[in-house]
């Protein structure tokens, strides 16, 4: 039995494995875009924060953010190969989509991207994307797609891995579920009261598919 009825996905850092390759590229972009270049220290620092007080912290203007988040998509597609998704995320997405579990992502990456990682198999089981989202329009896409769906709230979870996905559920009045391998920490979302947590990838199946 499926607890859900509908799973909406974050992309980045929740169904690929991506941050390594963020961790190497973004300060290359802050030294293109001039904004406040990381160390490793600050960047792991940073993982917990909102998207507003990491923006503060690097000292990027609020007008640079369209422009960058475009390069960064474009980055990803020069550097494709080394965006996997993690190990595992391919049978778990399969189960859910075998147990008639409806399947979204909701990403700030590109859909050409997002498609690429999965595989043209998984790509297809896929029923709603919502990609090139900017950084806090997520919960205009969720509401977007709530509308498509035709499904009550309460049927429909939100899996990420960042504390700005936590939030758009929240303003989206929709179920969230925090990953624990991703960009921010378990415990950096209790302030959210997640309705599920995921501390490995196969607990998306042990939890959601009965």
């Amino acid at each position: 039995m499926k607890k859900y009825e509908l799973i909406l996905f974050d992309f980045d850092g929740t169904l690929a494995d991506s941050i390594p390759w963020l961790v190497k590229a973004i300060n290359g972009v802050a030294e293109k875009y001039k904004f406040r270049q990381l160390t490793l220290k600050e960047f792991t620092e940073l993982r917990g924060r909102s998207p507003h007080e990491v923006m503060k912290y690097m000292q990027v203007a609020w007008w640079k953010v369209p422009l960058i988040a475009r390069h960064m998509r474009q980055l990803a597609a020069q550097n494709i190969r080394q965006i996997q998704l993690f190990e595992g995320m391919d049978i778990i997405l399969a189960q859910l989509s075998a147990a008639d579990v409806r399947l979204g992502v909701v990403s700030s990456n590109s859909e050409e991207n997002v498609r690429h990682v999965l595989g043209d198999a998984l790509a297809n089981v896929v029923e709603f994307y919502e990609c090139s989202v900017p950084i806090l329009r997520k919960r205009a896409r969720f509401e977007r797609i709530v509308r498509k769906a035709n499904l009550e709230r309460e049927k429909i979870l939100c899996v990420g891995d960042e504390i700005r996905d936590a939030e758009a559920a929240k303003q989206a009045q929709l179920a969230f579920g925090a990953v624990g391998w991703g960009m921010s920490r378990i415990q950096d979302f209790a302030p959210y009261a997640p309705r599920e947590v995921f501390f490995q990838v196969s607990d998306i199946a042990t939890r959601l598919i009965d």
